[in-house]
């Protein structure tokens, strides 16, 4: 009997036992969560985790949320005040996204926050768990309701939390006091079954890190996923319920004790861990990844240390209620530093890309933005001197054929509804005055980055970073106006390829055929693949070999488009190192040998990578664009990064290699990141030699009249 009085008691051995098991998997698996391109045993591992561990989190939190105290006043308070810091901590350092979407594992705060306040209200309806099971499975069909205010999670796992609510604590004793021998082998029995499934729903679905987070579907298929995705995780959770000893167990009865200061503690260190453990194998991953989820729960989750998180806590909710007191806490100190980081970050970024010796002249009131353009003199302190080219050189070029490269063809939502002119979409004021330029080109290419999946799949629906979800769809028109404009091919691997999922995809390679615009990066199926993924065009005597790759597609795993289910759709360069890596590395090798038999002239590659709002090329970039060049590539133009990088010449046993790692998007708004600044990449070759002789920009920059639609100017 004295077991059965612990279980009914506030601090239950039992249900601290689970969720100590559950904090562990956890944490372990965020650790792996920054790791899984590196090894398909990584990734799998944290797919397999992701389709149980959170939704026994929140099956717990609902059988502990029958509490008047779990909804009140104070404890809700609480939880806003942790997630205030943490949310914000963890946003300084690595960017907030949107202030209206939380950061990493911080949702779980907002969705507890939203549970505990509705679920005492609607737990007295009829069916109120099939009903909430029915919103969740519909909810997935429209993309608008996404991780702003954790919507998406909270309305996805919201079954889990009301199976815990309305779980009595008679019933649960119930399962307790069976014999462990039937409850064993009830356990093994869901167990075994949820494996099955698990196996069988991973193979079949190909879920998405997105659509075990309660994503919008990609496809209408995934909503039969998400239906295998609940049954697996209540199987796993009677499983853990009938395994889990009802006894104190050494460190995972603390753990769970303090499971919630292990939570909103531990994500910047698995972020940090996972930064220093890539690329040292498998299996070390694997074993450092066990013992340092282990040392953070012993490090955050031990009573000492969570005493004092404890009065961290009711500090910050004492400063909304009657019992603050004149005395200064420490939580007082954390919201107003946190407060004062907004304001330091808002100024931040209104002064992005001043120095700090201006930083220090804006303090003492001697900045002048017009000093860097009045100084004319180089490191040395000597007057700069630039070459100037000769009659020979400039007859040289002017001869030279010119290909002309511009940035992402991108439009956001703003974009598109100014092309609206009451009847149709015109972009035409886009290329206004560009295209001449353009045009002009003996061969013109493009990044057309996003589908045209049809009016009624809804267009481009966020300007970026406003706080909805960007999901990119063009207007077919757009793809004439780039046709007109003076383009004569474009790539179309691209992160935003499935946007708009795989009929999305299809229908922008029928629209551009359609139109007689030249393309490549994207197939209709294995055979197309085969037959056009090195793609040979011969130009005014100039034959090239265009190769086209992309880093991945958004809200898709990406072992999809490897050896997945979209494997025929599109070319994928990612990663530096690891099992993945090598894999991909030979694929694309084996792309440079099917080039190189075409016998080209000259071997084109266009890799959509890096990282975005960078002037400097990542080292992912570097790595890539090394192995091209070994490889053969003689002309290498990526995008990407949405701003400008580096061009450069390479020589490579005695040849020229031209190297533009980003031009930036051709005209687009991102005022705040250096988005609104662009150019035109010019690479000459000799008609004689065949030879790259050299390159050239045409500095660009994004305007827009008030009754238009942004158009790059340039700069000349």
């Amino acid at each position: 009997m004295d077991s059965i009085k612990t279980i009914n008691t506030n601090r239950s051995a039992y249900w601290d036992n689970m969720k100590g098991v559950l904090m562990l998997l956890v944490v372990f698996a965020h650790i792996l969560f920054q790791l899984q391109d590196y090894s398909d045993t990584i990734n799998s591992t944290v797919d397999y985790i992701y389709m149980f561990h959170m939704p026994a989190f929140v099956f717990i939190s609902g059988y502990f949320g029958k509490s008047e105290r779990s909804h009140s006043f104070e404890s809700i308070i609480k939880l806003v005040f942790l997630f205030f810091i943490f949310n914000s901590i963890i946003g300084f350092i690595y960017g907030f996204k949107s202030l209206l979407q939380p950061m990493f594992s911080y949702w779980y705060l907002i969705a507890l926050i939203a549970w505990r306040l509705t679920a005492h209200h609607i737990a007295k309806f009829k069916d109120i768990n099939l009903i909430l099971f029915i919103i969740a499975l519909f909810a997935g069909f429209y993309s608008s309701i996404d991780n702003t205010f954790s919507a998406a999670r909270i309305i996805g796992f919201y079954p889990f939390y009301m199976s815990g609510y309305l779980l009595s604590a008679e019933k649960s004793d119930k399962l307790c006091r069976k014999k462990y021998t039937k409850k064993l082998l009830s356990g093994s029995l869901c167990l075994i079954g949820s494996a099955v499934l698990m196996y069988i729903g991973y193979h079949f679905f190909y879920y998405t890190d997105n659509a075990l987070q309660m994503a919008a579907y990609e496809d209408s298929v995934d909503a039969f996923g998400r239906i295998v995705l609940y049954v697996i995780a209540f199987l796993a959770i009677y499983a853990l319920r009938c395994f889990t000893p009802q006894n104190k167990i050494p460190f995972i009865t603390m753990f769970g004790r303090n499971s919630l200061w292990i939570y909103v503690s531990h994500r910047p260190f698995t972020l940090l861990i996972s930064d220093h453990i890539k690329g040292i194998g498998t299996g070390y991953i694997m074993m450092i990844s066990v013992i340092s989820a282990l040392a953070i729960c012993l490090i955050f989750g031990n009573d000492f240390i969570c005493k004092y998180f404890k009065h961290f806590m009711d500090g910050g909710a004492a400063i909304f209620t009657s019992d603050r007191g004149k005395k200064t806490s420490f939580s007082q100190i954390a919201a107003l530093m946190v407060s004062l980081g907004f304001i330091v970050s808002a100024l931040v970024k209104s002064y992005a890309g001043v120095s700090k010796a201006d930083i220090i002249k804006l303090i003492k009131g001697e900045y002048n933005g017009d000093d860097e353009a009045k100084n004319t003199e180089n490191d040395y302190g000597e007057e700069a001197i630039y070459p100037i080219m000769t009659d020979e050189q400039e007859k040289e070029f002017n001869n030279a054929f010119r290909i002309t490269f511009a940035g992402d063809l991108i439009l956001l939502e703003d974009q598109v509804k100014r092309a609206y002119n009451g009847s149709e979409y015109d972009f035409t004021d886009v290329f206004e005055y560009a295209q001449p330029y353009i045009s002009s080109a003996d061969y013109a290419i493009g990044v057309f980055e996003g589908p045209m999946a049809g009016e009624k799949a809804g267009y481009t629906s966020s300007n970026f970073n406003d706080g909805k979800e960007l999901y990119l769809n063009f207007p077919d028109s757009f793809a004439s106006d780039v046709k007109k404009a003076g383009f004569d091919l474009v790539t179309t691997a691209n992160n935003h390829l499935l946007d708009k999922g795989e009929e999305g995809a299809l229908r922008t390679i029928d629209i551009l055929d359609k139109i007689g615009l030249d393309h490549t990066g994207s197939y209709r199926s294995a055979e197309d693949k085969e037959e056009n993924r090195v793609k040979l065009i011969e130009c005014q005597g100039i034959k090239m070999a265009v190769l086209s790759y992309t880093y991945g597609s958004n809200h898709i795993n990406d072992n999809w488009l490897i050896d997945g289910r979209y494997s025929y759709l599109t070319s994928v360069i990612s990663n530096t190192e690891g099992e993945r890596f090598e894999k991909l590395r030979q694929s694309v090798e084996e792309d440079f040998q099917k080039a190189r038999s075409m016998s080209p002239d000259l071997i084109v590659v266009l890799p959509h990578i890096g990282t975005q709002f960078s002037n400097e090329a990542d080292e992912t970039q570097k790595k890539w664009f090394d192995i091209f060049i070994e490889n053969g590539a003689d002309i290498i133009l990526g995008d990407h990064p949405h701003v400008v990088e580096p061009v450069q010449i390479e020589n490579n046993n005695g040849k020229n290699v031209f190297i533009s790692y980003c031009p930036g998007n051709f005209a687009n708004i991102y005022r705040e990141d250096q988005g609104d600044t662009s150019m035109l990449i010019d690479v000459y070759i000799d008609r004689d030699t065949k030879k790259v002789i050299g390159g050239s920009i045409v500095p660009l920059y994004t305007h827009a009249r008030a009754d238009g639609n942004y158009r790059a100017v340039s700069h000349t």
